[in-house]
């Protein structure tokens, strides 16, 4: 899809499947078993090529999945907690609940629901990570590994677009996760929306 475009592109990729643990915090939990064959067969196809440079999250899914392509590429890797998922302090709920909150969230982004941090926050905080990584590695192609509502944040951010649920990843691609978004920083231009690893070329 993008690859005639002779630009250097970053990209925003996001953990797929996890294996829900109700004992620890989800800033623990790793990948499920399919989450981990997912990326395995898409990484395989030789995408992301044009890398130069891996930024991750510090919680543990997104560190195993960057961990796993910048081996595979072959390029350093950083962890950046200032580009981890929307800061949420409730325990492990029901999905009804969790859908409850997630809803909330993204209807009065302005607002913390339920001890959520406020969607404009974590667009406020991922905008400075993103723009902090390419002001310290200038002209190169950056792949983020992070989340769904973070990257979401990015994303409306970059398209000058209301954040909305109609904007997240499993709103438009794999349910999931294990979604991607390629963009120009220095051009503040989104290139493509969410796409399933499986669709990316």
């Amino acid at each position: 899809m993008l690859s005639c475009l002779a630009m250097a592109l970053s990209y925003y990729l996001t953990h797929p499947e996890v294996l829900l643990h109700p004992a620890q915090p989800p800033t623990e939990w790793v990948l499920s078993s399919l989450g981990r064959q997912r990326l395995m067969r898409c990484f395989a196809r030789d995408i992301f090529t044009d890398v130069d440079l891996i930024v991750t999250s510090d919680e543990a899914k997104t560190t195993e999945m960057a961990t796993h392509l910048a081996y595979k590429l072959d390029v350093p890797l950083l962890i950046d907690p200032n580009s981890n998922e929307n800061y949420r302090t409730t325990p492990v709920m029901s999905a009804s609940a969790f859908e409850e909150l997630f809803a909330a969230m993204y209807a009065e982004p302005a607002k913390s629901s339920g001890g959520w941090e406020p969607a404009l926050d974590t667009q406020k905080r991922i905008v400075a990570a993103i723009d902090q990584q390419h002001r310290a590695h200038p002209d190169k192609s950056i792949l983020f590994a992070g989340h769904g509502t973070s990257g979401t944040a990015l994303k409306c951010h970059l398209a000058q677009r209301p954040i909305s649920r109609e904007e997240d990843q499993r709103s438009m691609a794999a349910e999931g996760g294990g979604n991607v978004f390629a963009f120009d920083w220095a051009k503040q231009r989104l290139v493509s929306d969410w796409v399933a690893l499986e669709d990316w070329t």
